[in-house]
Formats: structure tokens, C-alpha cells, sequence
């Protein structure tokens, strides 16, 4: 039995948030063969079940850049950011002019007057309506395990806040534009790990499969690393092999040619 662990974005779901048809074929097809398939996202849970995604069966899913890990229904890891954390982090993106959102299981926070990023403002506002909220009048009231924030390369000061914080929170850089902020020694390679270890797994037989600096981490953890073919120059470069990319049908190539699927 192998497990493979799937980012969302720009993997099983294209980089123009559509779902190619063969992916849904090929994880039926990877469970039916008797192995295991996971999410492993930096999607919290609250949206981390894309609508895309939903008529789709998975044997576990690993959220929040792996801050929340289930298996079957079951929690098996949970971290949050303390309120304090939280709070001193806010001000310190805000004094060093990056706009923070902070990303729960149940919440999105951040302040909609900076209208941060346009899938925030846009499409997920819609979609998860009544789920978000401003970071004003909900002190204390935070249960969050991630920031997701926006920066702008002309004026924010990204060098200063991250030394202010590294302390704290263990930063990854998209872009000149994006950057994730997560609790120390949590990360999509430490929850393969945690599921390696509580299902007696060896990690030599799992596969993770990517597209972005996130992804990183479980590269360096599974046995085997897997970047699209539309993946970010980092993760081909320490991938151990490149599928095609996510609307050329990279997921199904890619465990075809690793013979998890047939056909």
C-alpha cells in the first residue's frame, strides 16, 4: 500500500480554478488499487473542500499547511495560533504595511477595507459568505492557525516584519506579493510524517505531488516527489520527477507512470 499526497491548487485543481475530468478518475482508480490518497493543502479547513472537489473521496485531509490533520473523519493533529501570537502578528504586518488574513477552521479574518486579494474580495467572498469577518469588534475570538498575507514590493517592509517575527512563525514566500506565516515546526512534510507514524507507514512509500514553495516541505519528507509540469522552478528542481501540467492531465500521468493506476 503506497499514500500519495495531493496539493490543491495548481495541482488537482488547475491554476484557472477548474477540475480536469481525469482527475476524479484517477484517484478512484489510485483507492481502488488499495492505496491511500490525501489532501495536503495550505487551504484551511474551511475551504479546503473546493466546490470542485466535492463528489470526490479521499482517505484523509491535511489543511492549514498542515496545522490540521484527519484521517477517515478522525483528527489526529490540531495546532492554533495563541491570541497573543495573533494579535502582536496583526500589528506588526500592519506597522510594516502587509495586509494580514488570518485563515481558522471555521473563520477567514482580515479588515475589508484593504481589500486584500481579489480571490478573497471576489469569488471566496462569495462562496464563503457569512464566513468572513473583521479583525475589529472579534479580539480574542480568533481560532486560526495561518496567516495568508498580501504585500506590495514599492512600499511593504517584508525584510524587517519577518525578523520581528521569525521567533514566533515560519514564513513561506510565494512572491513579491504573497507570503504564508505558519506556526514553527508544522508544515505539510511534518504531517506526512504524523501520518506515517500513527497508520505504521513507511515514508519510502508515500508520493507527494505539487506545485509551489509550500509544497517543499512534503517533497523533502515522501519517498517520492512529484511536480507539475506548471510547478514553480523550485519544486522542479528537487522533484523527483515532472508530470505534465495540471490541465494536461498531470495527476493521471503521473501515478500511471509511477504504475499506482492502470490503464
Amino acid at each position: 500500500m503506497k499514500a500519495v499526497f495531493f496539493d490543491v491548487d495548481g495541482t488537482l485543481i488547475t491554476l484557472k480554478k477548474n477540475l480536469p475530468a481525469s482527475v476524479p478518475q484517477a484517484i478512484a482508480k489510485l483507492r481502488a488499487n488499495g492505496h491511500l490518497a490525501f489532501i495536503n493543502s495550505g487551504r484551511t479547513k474551511l475551504h479546503v473542500m473546493d466546490p470542485l472537489l466535492a463528489d470526490m473521496e479521499f482517505d484523509g485531509i491535511i489543511s492549514g499547511c498542515g496545522t490540521l490533520i484527519e484521517y477517515r473523519g478522525e483528527v489526529l493533529f490540531y495546532r492554533t495560533l495563541s491570541t497573543e501570537l495573533i494579535a502582536r502578528a496583526v500589528e506588526t504586518f500592519k506597522r510594516h504595511t502587509i495586509i494580514p488574513i488570518l485563515e481558522g477552521r471555521d473563520f477567514i479574518y482580515f479588515d475589508k477595507e484593504y481589500q486584500p486579494f481579489e480571490t478573497y474580495d471576489g469569488g471566496l467572498k462569495k462562496q464563503l459568505a457569512e464566513k468572513i469577518r473583521p479583525f475589529s469588534g472579534n479580539f480574542g475570538r480568533w481560532e486560526a492557525s495561518k496567516f495568508l498575507c498580501a504585500t506590495n514590493p514599492n512600499f511593504s517592509d517584508v525584510t524587517n516584519c519577518l525578523a520581528a517575527l521569525e521567533k514566533d512563525l515560519d514564513f513561506k514566500i510565494h512572491n513579491d506579493h504573497v507570503f504564508e506565516a505558519i506556526p514553527k515546526d508544522v508544515n505539510k512534510g511534518t504531517a506526512i510524517a504524523a501520518v506515517c507514524e500513527r497508520l505504521k507507514l513507511d515514508a519510502a512509500d508515500t508520493f507527494a505531488v505539487g506545485d509551489s514553495v509550500n509544497d517543499l516541505d512534503m517533497f523533502k519528507v515522501a519517498g517520492t516527489a512529484i511536480a507539475m509540469g506548471n510547478a514553480e522552478p523550485d519544486a522542479k528542481a528537487v522533484a523527483d520527477f515532472v508530470t505534465t501540467p495540471a490541465e494536461d492531465d498531470g495527476i493521471y500521468h503521473a501515478l500511471k507512470h509511477f504504475n499506482l493506476i492502470d490503464g
